[in-house]
This record gives structure tokens, sequence and C-alpha cells, in this order.
């Protein structure tokens, strides 16, 4: 075997050993030429990455550039026809807009705004330019040579020299349009053609992009076509020389010089440090050295130990054993003896394998298990129930689908903290369990349990068979058990050291009677939750097939309302709200109603929900609001004042941020005082959104709009939120309005909390002639309702309110 062995190595060593040499003297030769080619290459790839940045800054500055016109400062003072303070005013503005643009970025050097023709400077900021002068001359030649070469573009780039600055900069133009609504409101005016030029600074993108090389010992220059410096930093000492090739001696080195061609004419000087080539040289030499040394010693082992029966066999085998694994043929290998490597080899694998499948499990749970209460989350629930719809018509047949919320977890964790809020979910779970525990016990397979939302679980049961042995006193239907909970939760549960009543709403909906798909039981067991929602105490309503159409409808309505504003198929109308003490009519609210060409009218309380689900909302109530702003532009050009709007928003617009500064840009469009518009805002949604909506509100009150609780009484407003919010107008829900005569206290609770806190008062549903009688004996400010006026299109309204304005002149 020894002898072997030694042919063995005597007759591979000179195959094997050989070539590599002769690879390895090869390679040696190629060292030089693969620096010359890696630092070229490299080059290449820096002025690359510098000619891309440069284009990217110029494409940024472009777009910054073009964003100017659409600025509501920009804007207006090009609108305006104003002249002396106000025009200056107005300029001061747009100048400090683009000193913000020019301090915001470290590369915009001046920003000007000419006219048309460029002949002449509207506005200047920034370096080397006088604002109240003439324009720059750097700007003069950039105009100059843009109508000499590229007349016809609207944006334009171009690399000078400014005299100014006294440094080579990017000039980068814009002309744009302007004609649009006005300041001065006296008629249209002409379209008129501006232009703004921006001064980007070369020196200061080379000091952002080209001292990047510097670390790696590259010093890079950027020059002009003329060889005459713009920007970069040169080694100490350095001085450029014509004619002396492109080795350069300096005291403290030697250096290569590199020159690569960049956009628009420039050019990338390159200086590298000899030192630098040498010395990857030298590296690549002694790696190359050391690479043929650890490669023949390696192969001399290899070929020492390389005997069949020691590796290849063995490693034959667990390369089978892997093969069955992948293609999981077996799911976890048995160790063995261990005797050798390749046989501990084989039991790490096993050890590994374990692992594997222990932390498969251990994702698996945390994807699907809600590890608070422990049950399933809403994916474990979506693939729960995926697998019984597949096998509903093979052995599981129909099934109730259920999903419960429980409505005061938010007041809890408020009130006595989140440790309390989490108990009550765990208990909500636990009895959950308990109730469907019979159903899991027959049929594990049917039966589904998840918490779906922060406070909302789900559930399934299959339907009972009449035919079955089992009794229906043992298995409970879904609307059995949602009695059983009702009844554990009809007293106080003790939560920690708290005893707290706990309430919830449930919808149920059957499979596949009512709903025949997963999307159409979510919706539908979601729909009938919200329903049971508007109860009091422990309710829940089991869908039904009208209900079920009803959804299906609302969906269609959804697609529908896409296109109804686009189709003018909206249109607003005007509830009258008259002062109860002088008859005289002060405002109106104004609503929104569609008309379908094909459905008919749709009723608000229909679609709005809809646009609020569907997020179209927001554009919903800022179309009305332009309307609104249109038909009070209308009346305030014709005398009449003393006379305010007051639009709807919804629980969707108080948690939008962007709602406020949408609200003020209409108003500005429009120039319509802010004091002549009211925001109507729900006590409900005020109450569930809390602190996001009384930010919003805050932010209307900033504006200058008032702002109106409506449905007041109904949502069970704190006195914290009509202190804090600064209100301006309660509304009477309808509903008291309708108690007046046989209840009046009500209403006298609200008036005497209304006059408090000084604010007006806004009674609803005004439809008898005693209703209105008492709210005026009872000082109540204004009323609207059917025995006043219908909701009436804006000329009826504009009729009534001339028709008021001339009785009164005639009194």
């Amino acid at each position: 075997m020894k002898g072997l062995h030694r042919k063995l190595l005597l007759t591979l060593l000179p195959v094997v050993i050989l070539p590599l040499l002769a690879l390895g003297l090869q390679s040696m030769l190629k060292l030089n030429e693969m620096a010359d080619r890696n630092m070229e290459l490299r080059l290449k790839s820096i002025a690359i990455t510098i000619n891309e940045n440069l284009s990217n800054e110029l494409r940024r500055n472009m777009v910054e550039l073009a964003q100017l016109p659409n600025a509501e400062a920009l804007i207006a003072y090009l609108a305006t026809k104003a002249t002396g303070i106000q025009k200056v005013y107005m300029g001061t503005r747009v100048q400090m807009m683009f000193h913000h643009l020019l301090v915001g970025n470290k590369g915009f050097l001046q920003l000007s705004l000419l006219n048309g023709d460029g002949n002449k400077a509207l506005l200047q900021v920034g370096e080397g330019v006088d604002p109240f002068h003439d324009m720059a001359p750097s700007n003069q030649q950039f105009i100059q040579y843009w109508a000499e070469n590229h007349a016809d573009a609207d944006q334009f780039n171009y690399l000078l020299y400014s005299p100014e600055i006294d440094e080579f900069v990017y000039k980068q133009g814009l002309r744009f349009i302007r004609s649009g609504p006005e300041i001065s409101r006296d008629g249209g005016e002409p379209v008129q053609s501006y232009r703004l030029i921006l001064t980007y600074s070369l020196r200061k993108f080379g000091e952002l992009f080209l001292k990047q090389q510097e670390q790696q010992g590259i010093h890079l220059l950027l020059l002009d076509k003329l060889n005459v410096y713009i920007a970069g930093t040169a080694p100490l000492g350095w001085q450029s020389r014509e004619q002396t090739g492109d080795e350069i001696s300096l005291p403290d080195g030697d250096y290569l010089v590199r020159r690569l061609a960049l956009a628009d004419g420039l050019i990338l000087q390159a200086l590298i440090p000899k030192q630098l080539m040498t010395s990857e040289i030298r590296t690549l030499r002694m790696t190359t050295a050391a690479w043929l040394l650890i490669s023949g010693l390696i192969l001399l082992v290899m070929l020492h130990i390389v005997l069949k029966r020691q590796i290849l066999n063995p490693v034959s085998e667990l390369r089978d054993l892997m093969k069955r694994v992948a293609t999981h043929e077996i799911s976890e290998i048995e160790p063995v003896p261990i005797d050798d490597e390749m046989s501990e080899l084989h039991n790490h694998f096993a050890g590994m394998l374990g692992r594997l499948a222990v932390s498969k499990r251990e994702l698996e749970r945390a994807a699907f298990i809600d590890p608070l209460t422990g049950i399933g989350n809403r994916a474990a629930f979506i693939r729960c129930l995926q697998s019984i719809v597949e096998r509903h018509n093979q052995d599981l047949g129909h099934f109730y689908l259920t999903q419960l919320k429980l409505h005061n977890i938010t007041w809890i964790n408020n009130t006595f903290g989140a440790k309390t809020g989490d108990q009550a979910l765990q208990f909500i779970s636990h009895v959950l369990l308990q109730l469907l525990r019979n159903h899991r016990i027959a049929n594990a397979k049917g039966v589904c349990l998840a918490r779906s939302g922060s406070d909302e679980f789900i559930f399934t049961i299959p339907k009972l068979d009449p035919g079955a042995s089992t009794s229906s006193e043992l298995l409970a239907d879904a609307d059995t058990i949602c009695a059983q909970l009702s009844s554990r939760l009809n007293q106080p549960v003790l939560l920690g050291n708290y005893a707290i009543k706990l309430r919830f709403s449930a919808g149920i909906i059957s499979f596949p009677e009512i709903a025949n798909s997963i999307e159409e039981l979510m919706e539908g067991a979601s729909k009938a939750r919200r329903q049971a929602a508007r109860y009091q105490g422990n309710y829940w309503i089991q869908l039904d097939s009208e209900m079920i159409l009803s959804l299906r409808e609302d969906k269609w309505l959804e697609s529908e309302l896409h296109k109804a504003i686009s189709e003018q198929q909206c249109y607003v109308v005007y509830q009258p709200q008259y002062d109860l003490q002088s008859g005289q009519i002060m405002g109106a609210e104004v609503l929104i109603r569609w008309l379908h060409p094909t459905y008919g009218l749709v009723p608000p309380d229909r679609f709005i929900p809809i646009a609020e689900r569907s997020g179209q909302i927001l554009d919903i109530d800022l179309w009305v609001l332009e309307q609104a702003c249109i038909f009070l532009g209308k009346l305030i050009a014709k005398g009449v004042v003393n006379f305010r709007l007051a639009v709807n928003a919804s629980g969707t617009e108080l948690s939008n941020p962007a709602y406020p500064e949408a609200v003020r840009s209409m108003l500005c469009r429009y120039d319509i005082s802010p004091d002549r518009f009211g925001i109507e805002i729900t006590e409900t949604a005020l109450v569930e959104l809390d602190e996001v909506a009384q930010i919003t509100v805050r932010a209307l009150k900033d504006i200058g709009v008032e702002i109106e609780l409506d449905d007041f009484g109904t949502g069970y407003t704190s006195l914290s939120h009509l202190t804090n919010l600064h209100l301006d107008v309660l509304k009477i829900d309808r509903s008291y309005t309708m108690q007046i005569e046989s209840n009046p206290k009500l209403v006298d609770s609200i008036l005497q909390l209304a006059d408090a806190f000084s604010l007006r008062v806004i009674a609803e549903g005004v439809e008898t002639i005693e209703q209105l009688q008492l709210l005026q004996q009872k000082k109540c400010h204004m009323a609207q309702g059917f025995l006043l006026s219908k909701p009436i299109n804006e000329n009826e309204l504009a009729k009534l309110l001339f028709d008021d304005m001339q009785s009164r002149a005639a009194d």
C-alpha cells in the first residue's frame, strides 16, 4: 500500500504541480498589465460615477426648479396686478422662498426670476447679485446663449464662468407660462411667460464628490476644456507642467497623470501616486506566491489522504442522504457512531436538520399565534377558513362565521392601564375557548378561533345537522354562543383589582346559504357586526340574504362612486339656518347629493360610509368645499354680507393631517375669508379619534374657520373636548329637538352648557311650530329644519337671501 501510495504521488505531482507553476509564472508577468488595466477601469468607473452624480444633481435641480411655478407665493406674486407696498410685500415672500431653497441646498448659489424675454430681472437672490438692480452678467450671457442655440426649449442647462462669483457654474433655466386665477379680482389676465434661472456651483459639487477619492490616495481635479481649474484638491507641492508628459515629479513622491473626458467639455484629471500602483503590484505578487505555496501544500495533503475508502465513499453516502432530505423523502436522520470526521459530519448534519425542524415550528407558531391570548391570529384564521371552504362539500357541510368586537377596550386601557386591557382580551379568549369546547371535540377541523384585531375576535363552527345523533343542547349554534357570552358578561368581570363591565357586538353569517366566498364571509360578518354596534349593551346580528344583497350593492356603488363627480352626477344643496330672534337667514349647511343615472338618488347615509371606507371621502369633501366657495364668492360679489356656510368633515378628514392645508389652499384660491366658513365635525368621530382629531381641529382653528360640533349629545363628549378645542358652535341633534316638548331638560342642559363656554347653538330637525316656539323661548340662537326650509339649490337660496335683504331694507 505504501509503495502504491508513493507511485500515485510521483505520478500525480508533475501533472498537478507543473501546470500550477507555469500558471503562477505567467501571472507574475501579467501583474503590471493587470494593475494598469485595473487603474484605468477604476478611473473610468470614477468618471462614470461623477458624470452620473452630476447628471443626477442637474436633474434634481431641474425638478426642484419645476416645482417653483406651482408655489403659492410665486403664483400670487405673478398673478397680482397690484403695485407699491403690496407688490413689494409679495415679492419679499417669493424672495424668502428662494432664499430658503438656496439655504436648503449648499450647491445653489443664485436663483432669479426673469420676464419671458429674459431682458429684465424681476427678483434675484443669492451670491454676487443685487436683488434691486439689473440681472447678473452671467445670467445675461446664459440668456443670450439660450436664445441663440435653444430658443424653443423650455428647459436649458449651460456651463459657463460666472464673473460675479468668480467660479465655474451651471446655469439651469426653466421657462413657464402663468395665467390662472388672479388676486386683484378684476377680470381675466392675458397669458404671460417667465423664466427661472438657477446657478449651481461646480466647486461645491467637486467638494462633495471629488474628495471621496482622496482617502484612497488619488487626487481628482475638475478642469474645463481649456485646462482651467474648476474644483478638486491637488497634492502638496504639485504644479501643472505641460511639456513633461504624464509623469510629474514632486518633492514627496511621483505621480501619474490621467485625463478623462466628462460631460459638457469637462475634464477629470487624476493624480495617481506611483507608490499606490507599485504597492498594489507588490501585494499581488506576494498574494500569488502565497497562493502557489498554499495550493501546493494543499494538493500534497489532499493527495496524501484521498483514499477511496476514507473519503470518496463516505462523501458519496452523505451526498445521497442530503438529496433524500432535499426531496423530502426523509424528514430526520439517525446519528451514527463517531469513528472519523465523516461520521462526525454526518451527525452534525442530522443535528442541524433537527434544529431546523424545531425552528420551523417556532417560526410557524410566531407567524400564526397571537402572543397575548395564545389563540390564532388573523393569518392563521384565513388559512383555516380557506381549508374549511375547500372541504365544505366533502365532509364539513355548512358552517357559521362570527366576528366579535370588544367595545370598551380603549376606555379600559386609558382608564385602568394596558395591563388591565390585556387581561380583558385574555378573559374573552378564554371564555370563547370554553364555549367552543364541545364543537372542537366533535369536529376540530370545522372550528377556527382567532384574535383578528386589537379588540376583535372571529370564529367558525359547523352548522348542526338535524339528522345527527348529537343533541342540539351539546352543540350550540352561533346565536346561542353569543347569548352564552352575553350571559357571562352581564355582571362585571374581575380584572386584576378592578371589576369592569365588558360589552361586545357581533355579526354572524352562514356559509354557503348567505355567502359563498371568503371575501363575502369576512365583509358580511363585518357589516353585521357594525350594525350590531349601533345598539347599547351586548348585541349581535345574523346577516340575512337581504343584507348580503345590500353588501354587494355597496361594492357596486363604491365602483360607481369613482366616476360620480367627474361625470357630474353629484350636486350640492343648502339647508338654510335662521336666527330665531330676528328671523334672518344667517347661514346654510352645505349638503351633497348623488343622482345616479340608473340607481336614482343615492341617500347620503348610504354612500358617505362607502366613501369613507374606500378612501374617496377627502376628494368628495374638498369638491363640496369648492362648490361652496364658488357660490359664496357669487354672493359676496352681489353684496350679501353676514352670511356663512358650513361644510361637513368626516372622521377620515379628522385623521388626515393634510386636510387643514387643503382647506386653507381652497379658501386662498377663491379669496374667501376663513371666518365665512364653518367646518362641522361629528361628536362621535371626535371622541373615537381623540388626540388625532384634536390636532386636526386645532390646525383648522389656526386657519380661522369656525368649528361646529355636530350631533351634540350622541357621542359622549367630555368637558375636556369643549375646553381644549375652543369650539364655536354646538348643534343640537334632531333626536333631542324631537323630545323638546316631552323632555325639555335635555335641551335646557345643552343651552346652559353652551352659555358657560360662550358657544352659539343651532338646533337641527325643527319640524313643528311648537318646537320652534319652545326654542325661541329658551333663547336658542339658530335653527334649521323642514319647518323653516328644506335643502334647496343655490338659485333658490340666493332668491331667499335677496328677498330677505329687500324686506329688511324696506323696514
